[in-house]
């Protein structure tokens, strides 16, 4: 069966992800939330660098740092909604990532 997270895997060529994740998503004037594959780096503190493969097939990293989010490519706004950050692009798309994707909980 083909990964369900593709491209991204907990294995491959240069490195490792910590772990993989499809996570809610949406692009621009989309009415439902599909699934978005990712790839998570954990860091130390609860931070996070996560690669992610857009409704539109580009891919993009969100970075969960201390104090701040942002993104490799444009802007982002980003809000902790219980125990999901709801982080929306400057094109209209939006993410849902749950903290225990971050925390690796």
């Amino acid at each position: 069966a083909e990964n369900p997270t593709a491209p991204f895997s907990t294995r491959y060529v240069g490195g490792e992800f910590d772990a993989t994740a499809l996570l809610r998503c949406k692009a621009a004037g989309d009415a439902e939330y599909g699934d978005c594959p990712a790839g998570i780096l954990r860091m130390e503190d609860n931070q996070a660098s996560i690669a992610i493969k857009s409704p539109l097939g580009k891919q993009f990293t969100i970075n969960f740092m201390k104090g701040y989010v942002n993104a490799t490519d444009g802007e982002v706004e980003a809000r902790l909604d219980g125990d999901t950050w709801i982080v929306r692009r400057d094109n209209g798309e939006v993410y849902e990532v749950p903290l225990a994707a971050i925390e690796g909980d």
